[in-house]
Order: structure tokens, then sequence, then C-alpha cells
């Protein structure tokens, strides 16, 4: 089972995601969540690598891909690994600990 999260757009509005929602109760809001997401990605990349963190991309809006194809503004659907996904749950668990969440947490293992 694979994962998608939405590309990293500081200040734009944040297209929903099952990742976003279900961290979304660490920090309380879906600004927070994504940010955390992202900066914990970007450790996971840093130690794995981008070839084995980033699945894949693809356009949240491929017809805006076509119409403006030189547009360094384009959001995208960005499949990570399991291990990523696992990665960043934990990370969330251990830096936004509260009751009953960390327990969420083992329970995928």
């Amino acid at each position: 089972m694979t994962t998608e999260i939405a590309s990293h757009r500081t200040g734009r509005t944040i297209h929903p995601y099952d990742l976003l929602d279900d961290m979304r109760k660490y920090v309380g809001s879906d600004r927070e969540a994504h940010d955390a997401i992202h900066s914990f990605l970007a450790d996971i990349i840093a130690i794995d690598g981008e070839g084995a963190t980033i699945i894949s991309k693809r356009p949240i809006r491929p017809d805006l891909a076509e119409d403006n194809p030189s547009d360094l503004d384009t959001y995208s659907w960005i499949t990570i690994s399991d291990n990523a996904e696992q990665a960043i749950r934990e990370a969330f668990a251990a830096t936004y600990p509260q009751d009953g969440v960390e327990d969420e947490v083992e329970n995928r293992n």
C-alpha cells in the first residue's frame, strides 16, 4: 500500500489527503500538520535518498500543466514509500506525544 501526499507550497490552500487527516490530531491544524509532514519527509529523504522515499509524482491538476508547462507553481501528488509513511507517523508520535495516539501508531506495525 502506498500513500499520496500533496506537494508543499507555503501559503497556499492545502489539498486534503489521508495522512494529513490522520496527523492533524497531533497539532490541530492542516497547515501545521502539512508543514510537519514535509519537514519529516525532507529528513527521511536526507537519510534514505529521494529514490528510496519518493515513488512517483503526478500533477494534481494535469490540465494546468498542459496549459502552462513552464509554471513553477504547480502542485503534485507525491507517492511516498510505506517506510516513509511509517517514519512520518512515528516522528509525529515522538514529537507531539498525546495520550492514546502513540498506541494507535504502534498498532499499525
